[in-house]
């Protein structure tokens, strides 16, 4: 991590690891048929403040820096009765299991590391997408038409 967490006090966020898919695809086509489901349990809705936490306790080395949340009238808490009721699902991984999957990955792929590169990064991608002039239909010369025989 590069510098501090800034994180707002009330805002929320759910998190969801890729093991709710795998594990309940396969068995539930004709359960599922006809529905849309939240993946992922109760215990997955957090706020971004205790994410941030939970990413520096994981992590280690970083700093969360509480903001002031702005006033924001928007509910992100999900509810996942209907998968719960209707599929018996129930999440096995926990918010830091899922943060610890991801520190590991990483650590291993130096790749990963260049997150602020505009392919893992929407601010940086889409300034650099703005910024490139665009090339209009009218810029460019006009193609010769075929004769038609």
């Amino acid at each position: 991590m590069n510098g501090p967490i800034p994180a707002a006090r009330d805002d929320c966020i759910r998190f969801v690891s890729r093991d709710p898919l795998q594990r309940s695809v396969g068995r539930t086509q004709e359960l599922a048929a006809g529905h849309s489901f939240n993946f992922g349990g109760d215990a997955l809705n957090h706020r971004i403040s205790d994410l941030g936490h939970i990413v520096a306790e994981v992590v280690g080395g970083v700093r969360v820096i509480q903001q002031d949340a702005m006033a924001d009238p928007r509910d992100y808490r999900v509810s996942f009765e209907k998968i719960r009721r209707v599929l018996g699902f129930e999440p096995r991984y926990t918010v830091a299991a899922g943060v610890q999957e991801v520190a590991a990955a990483v650590r291993r792929d130096a790749a990963l590391r260049a997150y602020q590169t505009p392919v893992y990064h929407n601010v940086h991608a889409l300034k650099e997408t703005f910024a490139t002039p665009r090339r209009r239909r009218e810029d460019e010369a006009p193609q010769p038409r075929l004769a038609r025989a």
